[in-house]
């Protein structure tokens, strides 16, 4: 079966979060098991999101609505290994 057209754009976007990731995250932060994110909690992540999805439309830097978005995705990302830990340690 070939890809949906959905499917394709989330292969894009993830594509592009791996992106920020690698050119802007890491070099910035570190990468895991260094990096701030490291220790970070489920309600951390959480806010994290929250804070760019608050923003988003009432920030004056405008071009930066989707640079955001990748931002919410990865801290997604992270939150569902978080998630998937907790269920591993049960």
């Amino acid at each position: 079966m070939s890809q949906s057209y959905r499917e394709k754009e989330m292969v894009q976007f993830a594509a592009m979060v791996a992106s920020h990731i690698r050119s802007y995250t890491v070099p910035r932060y570190g990468d895991w098991p260094e990096d701030l994110a490291t220790d970070m909690t489920l309600e951390q992540g959480i806010g994290q999101i929250k804070k760019y999805a608050q923003r988003f439309g009432h920030d004056a830097r405008g071009d930066e609505r989707q640079a955001d978005m990748i931002k919410i995705a990865h801290y997604a990302c992270m939150i569902y290994w978080i998630i998937e830990g907790e269920k591993q340690s049960e």
